[in-house]
């Protein structure tokens, strides 16, 4: 029989087939149905193939409202062509797991995109490719599938455990369990060792399960990596088709990690060659369940040593002093022995394996530790030169932070410091800056007027004292006092001794009227006390290296000697150095306020005589 058109509309109920193919058991008949075209509509079969040995041929048709489409009695099968595009349900009298229910056909690979769907409610329409070449449809026993312990929220980056129960009773053969892109985080248990493995990490190749028998359990961990709402999707697969599936909603919370700081190192100043205690504070969090891990320090460990339980001072064992992170928040305290001058940074790690789990770094200078001692004047900035050409590095605060109980500042060698008069502290005084006096630089001409200015801190200790002068002075007009113009040149010693001319007010100018002439240096200030006092001889018969050594010299020679024996001018040599090796520094200038303080001592010296 041949249907190529029409419609087959079943009236009256529908507990009949539109179609039903009969076969016989004689080997020498042939039985041969074929479906080109057409509808079925209404029936309770739309297709029945039921006994002895049918040919039927499904090449196209539709079907609309049929309970079933297709019903094939015991140990039947139907043929259906590609041709056919149209969905149809099928249904068996004998339906079991892997019951083939199209005839099977080599090489033509189009089979798993036929649209049957299984009538049976207990099976769904598998496919199924034989090792051949072959391939049919078949009826596959559905598999039950359930996710159980992922109650609660988990931590993320924290193993849960969860069991997927598969209920399979009447099934055969094996399946491939699979979590889609989860496989990743997912771990299986498994049977022989107990120990869990990592999943496949194709989602198409993941864990092989048994199908046979009844309910089977298989138990995971998944560490889930991102916090939030998460949902995890179990599958049972053979052969392409889906015969279960589960979905398990989860909350993961965010995880806090691993916290590390450096105490004791903040911003401080080390001594070179001394050493310097230190404290490291671990604190794990949520990190608390990773055990063991390592504090490191790098490539400065050859300077670091622990304190043990003894509290005894170790080397630094390679690779790090091993720590507990379930001990909660331990700190742990370490030695530092620099090695090299200038700004530094030490790095203190936290890892578990070859995984860093926090890290903290501190900054600190490590110097020479000459001394820069600052009288009513103030340090601007502090830099030092930047390792391997870099740009320099301000360490302005750490040097401030670091002064010595005096006051005094420990500053390194070769670091560029920048000073100014403080004009805060003398506000509201009446007084404003006059000029330096300087000690342990080697030219304190080129600063002593400048009311700020920068220099190279040597290896030597320096002394700044900012010398103030009355505020109504004017430093930049003519000396006025009255109707008084002063402007002169007075011979003191064979020495030419030029001044500036001052405008004054009216008492400072009375006080500087009554000294014999001006001057504006060391040398001119010194002949003139010398002179006025009647020209005593110094103690010491040494004689100043930057004062002329001829006869015609003896004079300022004395005088400069008789003026520093006296503290009438100040001593501008470094602290410690030997006598005969001390400079008078002739040429450097002196100040109004200078001059007057030095002439009303060596009138007092006089008195005292």
């Amino acid at each position: 029989m041949e249907f190529n058109d029409g419609i087959i509309k079943v009236s009256g109920g529908s507990d009949r087939a539109a179609l039903r193919a009969d076969g016989t058991d004689n080997v020498n008949i042939t039985s041969k149905t074929e479906i080109n075209g057409g509808k079925i509509i209404g029936a309770k079969y739309g297709i029945q193939v039921r006994n002895g040995k049918p040919d039927v041929i499904l090449k196209d048709v539709q079907f609309e409202n049929n309970d079933t489409d297709i019903y094939l009695n015991a140990n039947q099968k139907i043929t259906i062509e590609k041709t056919f595009n149209c969905n149809a349900t099928v249904d068996c009298a004998d339906p079991k797991d892997g019951r083939q229910l199209t005839t099977a056909t080599t090489g033509t690979d189009y089979q798993k995109n036929l649209d049957l769907t299984s009538a049976n409610k207990g099976y769904l329409v598998d496919y199924k490719k034989t090792t051949d070449g072959q391939e049919y449809r078949c009826f596959s026993k559905l598999v039950g599938v359930t996710i159980s312990g992922l109650k609660g929220a988990i931590k993320a980056e924290d193993p849960a455990e969860f069991t997927v129960t598969l209920t399979h009773e009447n099934s055969t053969g094996t399946g491939i369990l699979t979590f889609g892109d989860k496989n990743g985080e997912i771990e299986y248990k498994d049977e022989e060792s107990g120990e869990y493995k990592p999943m496949p990490k194709d989602p198409k190749d993941g864990l092989e399960v048994h199908l046979s028998g009844n309910n089977e359990n298989y138990e995971f961990r998944i560490t889930p990596k991102d916090a939030g709402e998460q949902k995890l999707t179990a599958a049972v697969v053979r052969d392409d088709v889906e015969l279960g599936t589960a979905e398990k909603n989860f909350t993961v919370a965010g995880r806090v990690h691993t916290t590390v700081t450096i105490e004791g190192l903040e911003n401080v100043v080390i001594k070179e060659g001394e050493s310097k205690d230190f404290t490291v504070k671990v604190d794990p969090k949520d990190d608390a369940n990773l055990g063991e891990a390592f504090i490191d320090f790098g490539d400065k460990n050859s300077e670091i040593e622990y304190q043990d339980k003894n509290g005894e001072y170790k080397p630094m064992p390679e690779g790090g002093l091993k720590i507990g992170l379930g001990d909660g928040e331990v700190e742990y305290e370490f030695r530092i022995t620099p090695k090299e001058t200038g700004k530094q940074t030490l790095t203190a790690a936290v890892k578990k394996g070859e995984n860093e789990l926090a890290r903290d770094e501190k900054d600190f200078v490590v110097s020479e530790m000459p001394i820069l001692t600052l009288k009513d004047g103030v340090i601007t900035s502090v830099t030092v030169p930047g390792k391997n050409g870099a740009d320099p590095e301000d360490i302005t605060e750490i040097v401030k932070k670091n002064a010595n109980e005096d006051g005094s500042f420990n500053v390194p060698e070769g670091a560029t410091v920048s000073v100014a008069f403080d004009k805060d502290a003398f506000a509201d005084s009446g007084l404003k800056f006059g000029h330096w006096d300087i000690t342990g630089l080697d030219d304190p001409n080129a600063y002593q007027n400048k009311e700020s200015f920068d220099f190279v801190m040597p290896a030597k200790a320096v002394t700044l004292k900012a010398m103030t002068q009355d505020a109504s002075i004017e430093d930049d007009e003519p000396d006025i006092v009255g109707p008084i113009v002063i402007g002169t040149t007075v011979v003191v010693g064979g020495a030419v001794l030029g001044y500036q001319a001052y405008s004054l007010g009216a008492e400072f100018a009375g006080k500087l009227m009554a000294l014999p002439y001006f001057l504006s240096n060391r040398s001119a200030l010194a002949m003139m006390l010398w002179e006025d006092a009647g020209k005593p001889m110094p103690e010491s018969e040494l004689l100043y290296p930057d004062v002329g050594q001829e006869e015609r010299d003896m004079d300022l020679q004395h005088a400069a000697r008789w003026a520093m024996e006296n503290e009438l001018i100040p001593d501008l040599n470094d602290e410690g150095t030997a006598p005969e090796e001390m400079k008078f520094y002739p040429d450097n200038t002196v100040s109004k306020i200078d001059v007057l303080n030095a002439w009303q001592k060596a009138q007092e010296l006089k008195q005292n005589a």
